[in-house]
């Protein structure tokens, strides 16, 4: 009987999670892209352009896409 009830509850938690992941999971789908423009004061091919390019890039992967900052 003790084994039931750990089985029911190990259940019970997968489930929450389940249900909380696919909620989390749909809400960032539904959120709004922001595309913004940014200045610098680096010459094109110029190391800082080139390291705020990639830090740009990297911005936008971490965010899911959602914040696309264009150099």
């Amino acid at each position: 009987m003790k084994l039931n009830k750990i089985t029911a509850g190990i259940i019970l938690i997968a489930g929450v999670f389940v249900f909380t992941f696919a909620t989390f999971h749909s809400a960032m789908a539904d959120q709004k892209v922001y595309k913004w423009r940014a200045q610098t004061y680096a010459v094109p091919g110029s190391v800082g352009y080139k390291a705020l390019d990639i830090a740009l890039k990297n911005l936008k992967e971490a965010t899911a896409g959602r914040l696309d900052i264009k150099l």
